[in-house]
């Protein structure tokens, strides 16, 4: 009879329950004993930053409501916040609305801080944009409205009342002038409005605005 042996490759010592053999290095039998890779963390945000996975790994934070991948050496931070959804669907031409206001298509119930509008070149009811006027070489900001691009008006207010409702300009305060006969409400030493039917005359007092009917 020929006995035979078999050359059993050598396994670390050590190790705990529920460890597994995990390669060191690319050389045959190179191993070691490491815990098995999670499939998921639920802890509270601090927990989770506390922890070093050896390797990728993702968690989710319970208090904050997102989510953290973890690779090269750190965790990633998501900025969405995940709502428990419950209930029947919704009632509405959309039966998956996001409960979080963001959508493939539209943001909504958000307060936007430190933004900055740019161009646009969507024709699209509603659009807004801002750009540079050709003509005066200052920013202008428009309004897609009705098929077309309109300019929005700046540096001034109106004031609406049902007396006298007028357009301040926030350039010239106080000047105020109706849009009803163009007259400002200020008036020059005389007591004649300094702008009459939006117009202003040159020195220190304004000429009255005579209506001439003709003759007959």
């Amino acid at each position: 009879m020929i006995g035979y042996t078999r050359n059993t490759p050598p396994i670390p010592s050590g190790g705990a329950a529920g460890q597994v053999l995990a390669k060191t290095t690319a050389d045959d039998y190179a191993t070691e004993w490491i815990d098995p890779p999670a499939g998921g963390e639920f802890d509270a945000r601090a927990a989770i930053m506390a922890t070093a996975p050896d390797g990728d790994a993702v968690a989710y934070s319970t208090d904050t409501l997102q989510a953290y991948l973890h690779t090269a050496d750190q965790w990633l931070e998501s900025s969405a916040i995940f709502t428990s959804r419950s209930g029947p669907a919704d009632i509405g031409a959309f039966q998956s609305s996001s409960l979080t206001g963001y959508g493939p298509d539209y943001v909504t119930d958000k307060q936007l801080s430190n933004v900055a509008i740019g161009s646009n070149a969507d024709k699209i009811e509603g659009g807004i944009r801002t750009l540079i006027d050709e003509r005066t070489g200052e920013r202008i900001a428009q309004y897609y409205l009705n098929g077309a691009w309109q300019t929005a008006l700046t540096g001034v207010t109106l004031r609406v009342n049902r007396v006298n409702p007028s357009i301040e300009t926030l350039d010239f305060e106080p000047w105020a002038i109706s849009v009803t006969n163009g007259n400002s409400v200020t008036t020059d030493p005389s007591g004649v409005p300094m702008v009459q039917n939006f117009k202003i005359d040159m020195g220190a007092f304004s000429a009255p605005l005579v209506i001439d009917g003709g003759s007959f």
